[in-house]
This record gives C-alpha cells, structure tokens and sequence, in this order.
C-alpha cells in the first residue's frame, strides 16, 4: 500500500464513462513504477490485469476454481496477455466450462481492482482495441466489491500493510511468546519466506482482512517481519499446470490480446456450468401451460420453439409440421424451462424479444440443465448485428436465426443440428394438448 488518499472518484468516474460509452479497448493506469491493465468490450471489463505478483495472482485463482488444469505454453509471448489466451484455449479444448472461467476472471479481477483503489496520484490511458470477450464483468459492481474491501482493510488499520507481502519468523521458536503459540502452530506451515498474505488467506481459508490482521499483530509483538518477494517466473515455453490445492474440485466439463482472440470464427462456445453428477431426470412441478405438440410418425425429433408471438408460431409450426418434426411451441418463457425439461427437445428455437425474461436470459438458464449441455439452442431475432451475436455466443447458443421467418432459413438451421427427415403432408400431422 502507498501513502495518501486513494483518488475513488477519480477511478469510478473513468470507469463509469467508458462503460456509459460502451467502449472496447485498454486501460491503463500507473503510479511511479506500477502499472495496471483493465481491458474492455462494449463498457463491460473483459480482464484485469498488472501491479505485482501477476503469475502468483493467476495460480491462487486457479486453485480455487480448476487446480488440476494443466496448460500448453510454448507458443506464448511474454507481452502477450497470456492469462487471458490460456484461459480461451482451455475453453476451446473443452477443459473448462466457460462458468469457471469467468469465475477464474472475477477473482483476480478483484485482487487487481483492490490493489488500484489503494494508490494515489494515479494517471491513465486509454488505448481502443477490438477486443473478444470469454466472459464480461460488470463494472460498477467490480469497483464496489473492491472499496468495499479496501475500506474494511483500513477500518481494521491494516492501512500500512500490502496482502502482497510475506511473513516470515523473525525470533527462534523457543523465544516465541506463548500467546501466539496457536496462532502461530496454525501458520507454521506457511511461514516459510514463500507465501504472501493473499497466499495465507487462501490457505487457511480466511478473508484476506482475516489473515492480515493476525499476521499484522504477530508482527507488533516483534514475532514476525515482513519481506517483499519477487513474482513467479511466467510461464512461457512450458508446460504448467495449478499449484496442488487442499480443495480437488474436478475441472469443468503495454499488451496486446493474442490473435486468437481477437478473430470471432475462432470462439468456440463451450457450456456455462459444469454437467450435473446426477442424470435423474428432473421432475416438473407446474401447472401445464396450453402448448401444441405435433407429431408424425416419420420421426422422433423434437423442436421447441420459445415465443409469445402466435403469428411466428403458427409460421414455425407450419414449417416444422411440413418438415416432419415433432414441435412444441411454449409461449410463456417462464414456464419454458420445466417444459422443456419434460419434453427434452432435439433443438430449441428462442426468440430474443420477449416479456419478463429474454433470450439471452433464457439461453442461460438452459446451458446450466446438464440435460441440454449438448443440445442446440438457435436464437431468433430480427436483430442480427455483431453485438447481437457475441452476446448469443456468450450466453451459449448455437446459431442465429434472422426474422422473417422462413421456410428456406429454418431448413438450413435443422440441416446443419439435425437430420432433417423426409417432408410429409400436413393431413398425418396429429395435434396434442400437453
């Protein structure tokens, strides 16, 4: 920590004008010879990185969310923002779920946003990229957590401490005061030259304030000092992987981005949660909202299609029927999911404009059921541009299909995600209320 009065203001006043102006690009702040990197998409933070202990930074919030993950890096740079192109081939080799990987995100966002708020005389620049996002952190709520953090760390006078420093035994052991003999019994282990106070917290599964301040009272009564350690090597032209962690949770399922993620048709969508242990069908408990399920005989694969518009379903209904699909068309997107839970369609059609809950939203909600980890969810919308379909991309749909809907479009979706079958008469068409 530095002395002075952190500028707040000044940090959320840039942020809060790059997020109102939807900006894509990087931010860099600096104090003296310190320097930190909020990259950008469309206002909302796509990562955060800089200060001290960047590698050390990256393997605690692997720890906690993917310990076991393992990484290639012979062909990464060291200018290159190399946390960021990991956690992106990770995604696309299906190692991680794209849920872990914001989580991965948020955490050393987090530890970047509390180390900011705590200097002074900060300056900034700001330089436009085009950027691709993994994941997307909403900024306002990033900078809060992070001063919220920070004011309880000075409410508990740890104003004078950095969590970026280590302890370290200052007095043989039998010189210790008695007092501290259980404190001191439980950190042993950590107190060894090589973990700093974020390391310790995380350890011993504390908040950071929690660790801080017993190591700070340690420090008071002469038992420990504080050294200040060089960063980890990066970890470039090798294979890593997370340091080893007491918590084995299974693995789910001035810089520049890597090329790999600055190109869309390389972003592979991978599922937003991990797929659930337990393949027990989920029972539905609700009331059965009036739907349509139309089934002939030459097929068993299932369309749903999500809408409140009844023109655009009798238009999708016509279609598929011709198609020879059996189709489901669920108007209340708030019952959507128990139904289709019941029904277990083969492809989802999901309109984007919808009363209460949107597409997006919806979308979401599905790629967390395990059931539909690999099913295909198609978003319809008059609405196509580039915004339109990273946010698709990052909320785990499949493909986009443009309004009017038409029979020429639908067919070329149910080509490309299923077997189309052979068309049949609408007359052997059977019309059941569900």
């Amino acid at each position: 920590m530095q002395p002075g009065s952190p500028n707040f203001t000044n940090i959320a006043q840039r942020l809060a004008a790059l997020s109102q102006a939807r900006a894509s690009g990087e931010l860099i702040f600096s104090s003296g010879a310190k320097a930190w990197h909020l990259y950008f998409f469309l206002g909302r933070l796509l990562y955060a990185t800089g200060g001290v202990h960047r590698v050390r930074r990256w393997h605690r919030a692997l720890k906690q969310d993917c310990p076991n993950l393992k990484f290639d890096t012979h062909d990464l740079k060291e200018n290159e923002l190399w946390e960021y192109h990991l956690l992106n081939q990770s995604i696309n080799k299906n190692q991680i779920s794209l849920t872990s990987a914001k989580s991965i995100i948020e955490k050393i966002v987090e530890e970047v946003l509390f180390s900011l708020v705590s200097h002074s005389d900060l300056k900034s620049l700001w330089l436009p990229k085009k950027l691709y996002p993994i994941a997307l952190i909403e900024v306002n709520q990033s900078l809060c957590t992070a001063l919220d953090l920070y004011k309880q760390w000075r409410n508990m006078g740890l104003g004078t401490l950095c969590p970026d420093m280590t302890p370290i035994l200052k007095l043989p052991t039998s010189e210790q005061n008695l007092k501290f003999s259980k404190i001191l019994f439980s950190l042993r282990q950590l107190i060894d030259g090589e973990n700093t106070i974020w390391d310790i917290a995380l350890h011993t599964r504390q908040s950071v304030i929690t660790a801080a301040s017993l190591v700070q009272n340690l420090v008071y009564e002469g038992v420990l000092e504080l050294l200040t350690i060089p960063d980890l090597p990066l970890p470039v032209g090798a294979t890593i992987s997370a340091p080893s962690s007491e918590k084995q949770t299974q693995p789910p399922s001035s810089q520049s981005l890597p090329n790999s993620l600055t190109k869309t048709d390389s972003y592979q969508t991978p599922e937003l949660m991990e797929p659930s242990k337990d393949n027990t069908r989920p029972q539905s408990n609700f009331d059965s909202p009036k739907i349509e399920l139309i089934q002939p005989n030459e097929t068993n694969c299932l369309v749903a299609y999500i809408d409140d518009s009844q023109s655009d379903n009798l238009i999708m209904s016509e279609i598929l029927k011709l198609a020879g699909y059996k189709y489901v068309n669920i108007q209340d997107p708030v019952t959507a999911l128990p139904i289709l839970l019941e029904c277990k369609p083969n492809l989802i059609f999901l309109d984007l404009v919808m009363p209460i809950a949107n597409g997006y939203e919806i979308c979401t909600q599905i790629r967390r059921v395990s059931a539909f980890k690999e099913t295909p969810v198609i978003i319809v919308t008059s609405s196509d541009g580039i915004i339109d379909r990273v946010r698709a991309k990052i909320v785990g749909s499949s493909g986009f299909l443009a309004k009017p809907i038409t029979k020429e479009k639908v067919l070329k979706v149910l080509q490309k995600h299923l077997l189309t079958p052979v068309p049949v008469q609408s007359t052997h068409l059977q019309t059941l209320q569900v």
